[in-house]
């Protein structure tokens, strides 16, 4: 039996390929409104004052190494990649943040060893307040 006779049947059954997607709600807070509403008010009196008001973000961690990777380069000839992506596989793995300045528009880019947001503001902080106000600097 091959692999089309396979597929056959499962499309026959109403069977295919499938990816998950992310359409369940989780839980809400429900001071989430609240909350929001007063980062506002503080974001508003602070900048009213002359005073910087940053925004930090994290982003997903990345392995590095020959590991796959769905996003293609271009490039003179393609990459080898393990077969399989096993973490303990990667040579390492770095955690992209951010720090941004709202009033004064510029920010800066960290790609890190570590996801906590007061270690990312610690260190991205001196690099975004020094900056010049046309430039982000990296």
């Amino acid at each position: 039996m091959d692999r089309n006779t396979v597929k056959a049947w499962y499309r026959e059954i109403g069977l295919g390929l499938r990816q998950m997607r992310k359409d369940i709600v989780g839980g809400r807070s429900p001071d989430r409104e609240e909350q929001f509403e007063r980062i506002g008010e503080l974001t508003d009196l602070y900048e009213r004052d002359g005073n910087p008001v940053f925004s930090i973000d994290t982003k997903a961690k990345e392995f590095l190494g020959r590991l796959y990777r769905k996003e293609r380069l271009y490039g003179t000839a393609a990459l080898q990649a393990f077969d399989d992506d096993f973490p303990s596989w990667a040579d390492g793995k770095v955690i992209p943040h951010g720090i941004y300045d709202i009033r004064r528009n510029v920010g800066h880019i960290n790609i890190g060893l570590v996801s906590c947001c007061c270690a990312i503001a610690e260190e991205a902080m001196p690099r975004t307040v020094t900056c010049s106000s046309t430039t982000i600097r990296s």
